[in-house]
């Protein structure tokens, strides 16, 4: 537990520093590394997110998660399966059940788009057919 926490704890502090840089950059300012960073290491992260296309990636990941799938002023939609993949949500479903995997399609759904209180998190979601 404590590696898995640990691993959230640097990625959390490595998504800091990176949009720290990036308001200093976009400032004209320099940014001075951590002080428990060697200087070879603190480099190559400014050299690595520097590059376009890895500055690509983040620009399309933020756009897909600030997405507002019914439109603009609806909110943003999130998935609430959590950190499980689609494949292994399943997996646990059937366990549950005792249903075979391809009978979890439907269960997955609603599990990824439908919130505890049963509303759904869109409502692209809620029209969505799934009855086959």
């Amino acid at each position: 537990m404590w590696e898995v926490k640990a691993s959230k704890r640097y990625s959390d502090m490595m998504s800091d520093y990176k949009r720290k840089l990036r308001a200093h950059t976009d400032a004209g300012r320099e940014m001075d590394r951590p002080v428990w960073m060697s200087a070879e290491f603190w480099t190559g992260l400014k050299a690595y997110w520097s590059q376009e296309a890895v500055q690509a990636i983040s620009e399309r990941a933020r756009a897909n998660r600030m997405s507002e799938p019914d439109g603009p002023g609806t909110g943003i939609s999130r998935h609430v399966g959590g950190s499980r993949s689609t494949r292994v949500l399943q997996q646990s479903l059937s366990l549950d059940t005792g249903l075979p995997l391809t009978a979890q399609n439907y269960s997955t759904f609603l599990r990824l788009h439908m919130r505890e209180d049963g509303s759904f998190l869109s409502q692209r979601d809620a029209d969505i057919d799934v009855s086959g």
